[in-house]
């Protein structure tokens, strides 16, 4: 329950926050916060040390998981976010879901128990429900509701492909705070350079 209402207090604040500032400006607050925070973290859990552990494989997946995931999501999620509220893009971001379930049963070989099933048809459902009832947009421009719907079916495909990146990376080494951060760091690269 306190991740429902964290969730929904972040989503609140980002679409407060987007609406006054460039996108791009959005990521460089969350990647260069971000970083100096995982330093901290994978100091505290004995995962800085083990960086050195990690294939050459393992940083290219990270890294290409950190550009579309810190870049190309967040960049759609604070785009969507402006242009249409997290209320309206929840049913089109909600297909990450079902889209890294099924590229890890294909890719990975991954199994879906019973319950896992329903959880994601729940999860799947529940924002489509209400995208059902939420239809009528008299007074949206029409050009921002394509705007938002498009940033929200990126976001999506974006989110729903990194983790199956990082899995390839780390698989279940426990190094996921690591992880994070060589993600991080990846997406920090052309941030500095542009």
């Amino acid at each position: 329950i306190l991740a429902t209402i964290g969730g929904g207090l972040t989503d609140a604040a980002i679409r407060r926050g987007v609406q006054g500032i460039p996108a791009v400006l959005g990521i460089h607050i969350t990647v260069f916060v971000g970083i100096p925070l995982l330093v901290v973290a994978a100091t505290v859990a004995g995962q800085l040390s083990d960086l050195s552990t990690l294939s050459a494989k393992s940083y290219l997946l990270l890294g290409a998981a950190g550009i579309i995931h810190f870049l190309l999501g967040r960049y759609a999620l604070y785009r969507c976010f402006a242009a249409i509220g997290a209320n309206r893009s929840a049913p089109i971001m909600s297909l990450a879901a079902p889209l890294t379930l099924s590229m890890a049963i294909v890719v990975l070989g991954e199994r879906v128990s019973s319950l896992n099933g329903i959880g994601i048809v729940i999860v799947v459902l529940a924002p489509l429900i209400t995208f059902q009832r939420g239809t009528k947009t008299s007074g949206s421009d029409p050009s921002r509701l394509t705007e938002g719907y498009v940033f929200a079916f990126i976001n999506a495909m974006a989110f729903g492909c990194s983790p199956l990146l990082i899995r390839g990376a780390i698989g279940d080494t426990g190094m996921g705070v690591a992880g994070a951060l060589v993600a991080y760091g990846a997406a920090a690269v052309p941030l500095l350079l542009g």
